[in-house]
């Protein structure tokens, strides 16, 4: 379970953990509830991925017969790591990419949705 002092926000920096992120780079924050339609997008596509590397690598004659088995390990995967709340933040890349929405933290308590919350305006207060 996550608590007030797993993040922290100083003049230069926002940290989640062990990871660090430079306030000036961060164009915005948010928290995104995951609907149930999120989630099952999710597993399909986890379950499409490990399909389609299985299929790959496998000999022609069985792929008939393991694509279904193949989907499974996906399938665990993405109903495993599923939560229901996130906290994000746009950042700015130092590539070309520009700015992309990266998910900071993740967790299924309502307790942490309050928590993400209060984070969510921290940062909007601190940001530049």
């Amino acid at each position: 379970m996550l608590n007030k002092e797993s993040f922290k926000i100083d003049s230069q920096k926002f940290q989640f953990k062990n990871d660090s992120y430079y306030l000036t780079k961060i164009n915005n924050a948010r928290v995104v509830n995951n609907t149930l339609i999120k989630h099952v997008i999710r597993i399909i596509c986890f379950g499409l991925l490990t399909t389609s590397v299985l299929l790959a690598i496998t000999p022609e004659g069985a792929t008939y017969i393991l694509a279904p088995v193949g989907m499974i390990p996906g399938i665990l995967y993405a109903l495993i790591t599923s939560k229901k709340y996130e906290l994000q933040i746009e950042f700015r890349n130092t590539d070309e990419t520009g700015f992309q929405w990266i998910t900071v933290t993740k967790s299924g308590n309502k307790s942490d949705l309050e928590l993400f919350d209060m984070q969510v305006q921290s940062l909007r207060e601190n940001i530049t």
